[in-house]
């Protein structure tokens, strides 16, 4: 389980750090997630897609936002579907951005899905933040 980190908040209360699950196929942009999500006091766990659900399974408790690389399985309407399924079995509401390039994700569907939003790739490292950062901050 993740070590949660305190860290103050710019009003100066202490809160926890929150939680991402990063699963992208690409070691290169696992990595590149993770630097800007530690540098932004993030606790950012990667995985691949092979690994997401047993990864997923072990740690749901302290997640708090899953970044799903859409084109890592080979994308169908009804993959995402299933994929989307899966973990909201196990942690109803978890909040879910499937990532993806442009013309891969029908972002129709994904509404209908009730994914939280969509991330562009390339990431673009302020983008990036400012969307997970407006996600978590929703109550």
């Amino acid at each position: 389980m993740p070590l949660k980190i305190k860290q103050k908040s710019k009003k100066g209360e202490k809160k926890m750090s929150q939680t991402v699950l990063m699963i992208d196929d690409c070691e290169i942009l696992r990595n590149l997630a993770e630097n800007i999500f530690k540098e932004h006091d993030y606790v950012v766990i990667t995985s691949n897609s092979m690994e997401c659900f047993e990864i997923f399974l072990e740690k749901h408790e302290s997640i708090d936002l899953i970044i799903f690389d859409a084109g890592d399985l080979d994308i169908s309407d009804e993959k995402v579907k299933i994929a989307l399924e899966k973990f909201w079995e196990v942690k109803p509401g978890v909040k879910v951005i499937i990532s993806g390039g442009y013309g891969i994700v029908n972002l129709e569907v994904l509404k209908k899905l009730s994914v939280t939003d969509h991330l562009a790739k390339p990431y673009k490292p302020n983008d990036m933040i400012q969307k997970v950062k407006n996600i978590l901050d929703q109550k």
